[in-house]
């Protein structure tokens, strides 16, 4: 959370979207509860905050749909209007396949709303 924690000490208003609740090992409750937590401690309550758990986007060692995912970031960015949206590098940090996934559909998402006329954002 570095660069989200520079954020909020520079004021800049925080939404996140988390695109799983990290149930590949039956511990989804827990992980969402250690998201909200997480994202609490930087402001980041209610609204502002998006865990997903839908059957297109379960957590583990695969590849999501980049559709679904653009879908779903699409869907969170015409609620929220940001100006940039976070997200993993194109190796997905560790290599995680849910990772890649993630910055391809966040990526295909910048392209699909610029495209349509839908809300700029950076990534």
């Amino acid at each position: 959370w570095p660069a989200m924690l520079r954020l909020r000490e520079a004021g800049v208003p925080l939404c996140v979207l988390c695109l799983s609740t990290g149930d590949f090992d039956g511990l989804g409750a827990v992980r969402r509860e250690e998201m909200v937590r997480s994202c609490g401690s930087l402001g980041v309550l209610g609204e502002d905050l998006s865990v997903l758990d839908c059957e297109a986007l379960r957590d583990g060692f695969w590849s999501w749909p980049e559709d679904r995912v653009a879908s779903c970031v699409l869907e969170f960015v015409r609620a929220r209007s940001p100006d940039v949206v976070l997200t993993f590098d194109g190796r997905g940090v560790s290599g995680h396949p849910n990772h890649i996934s993630t910055s391809l559909g966040v990526r295909r998402a910048q392209r699909e709303s610029a495209a349509g006329g839908g809300p700029a954002f950076e990534v």
